[in-house]
């Protein structure tokens, strides 16, 4: 599961956005947090998010964000670590 946590800054306080990916714990039956990757478009909003399909003979799980920046990211989950690829529109 994915999340993005964000806040609008003012004049006291800058804005943050947060991508956390999180797992199944079968031990205490929740999600815990993975990983969080912080400001993950830089300032621009994170506009959605969606994980590769699980498809047969591919290794890995894929999440792909898009932003107000205009950019296109696929991070490839491995190791419970994502690593980041990216792509202008």
């Amino acid at each position: 599961m994915a999340t993005i946590d964000s806040r609008d800054g003012d004049v006291g306080f800058h804005s943050e956005v947060y991508l956390k990916i999180w797992s199944w714990d079968e031990n205490q039956e929740n999600w815990v947090l993975n990983t969080r990757i912080d400001r993950p478009h830089g300032i621009a909003k994170v506009t959605d998010l969606n994980f590769s399909p699980d498809i047969r003979g591919i290794k890995g799980v894929f999440l792909v964000t898009t932003g107000n920046d205009g950019r296109i990211k696929t991070w490839k989950l491995k190791g419970g670590l994502p690593t980041e690829t990216e792509t202008s529109t």
